[in-house]
């Protein structure tokens, strides 16, 4: 099964980024927006992971319980790997960076320590809004971008969890596994 661990965000967040994709897709780019129910910050993506391995994945996600909750808040766009040539669009945090920047850090090692493979690459709190499937109306898009500022929300992050990521043909549908409350 496809799995990977997440931040979830309150319902209110997830409607007002909601309405940012939204304008965003006046421009109408070829870009597969995320659909407001998967909306979510990454801790770590798995991947492929057999259900034997689902204790151990759970096991490392416990490990996190010593975490207090905190707040989090959104307010900064970006793109990888560059507007001059981008493929994911995101929204980043003003507030709650660090905080996820360590609960990553400590999650990764618990993984690894239960035979996981090492992230192959650094941890970027982001949470990703879309995906360029062609260079079509991207730079319409990027005008958008320039006079757009994506939503600044407020909110706890109280929990991490565990979602199993199934592909269809109309896109991803996650289903939640396993969370873990933070303190």
């Amino acid at each position: 099964m496809r799995i990977f661990v997440a931040l979830p965000i309150p319902e209110e967040v997830k409607q007002e980024i909601g309405v940012f994709i939204g304008k965003l897709k006046s421009s109408g780019a070829d870009v597969k927006w995320v659909e407001r129910e998967n909306l979510h910050f990454t801790l770590r993506f798995l991947g492929e992971v057999g259900e034997g391995d689902l204790p151990r994945v759970e096991d490392s996600i416990r490990t996190l319980s010593g975490f207090k909750s905190f707040q989090a808040k959104t307010g900064t766009f970006g793109v990888f790997p560059s507007l001059s040539s981008p493929r994911v669009f995101w929204i980043g945090l003003e507030r709650g960076k660090a905080e996820m920047e360590e609960i990553s850090r400590t999650l990764n090692l618990a993984l690894k320590e239960r035979g996981f493979p090492p992230e192959d690459k650094p941890f970027q709190a982001h949470l990703t809004i879309g995906r360029a499937r062609s260079p079509k109306n991207i730079p319409a898009l990027k005008q958008l971008i320039e006079t757009l500022s994506p939503p600044k929300m407020e909110f706890p992050v109280t929990e991490i969890s565990l979602f199993q990521s199934t592909l269809t043909p109309r896109g991803p549908i996650y289903r939640k596994l396993f969370s873990q409350s933070l303190s």
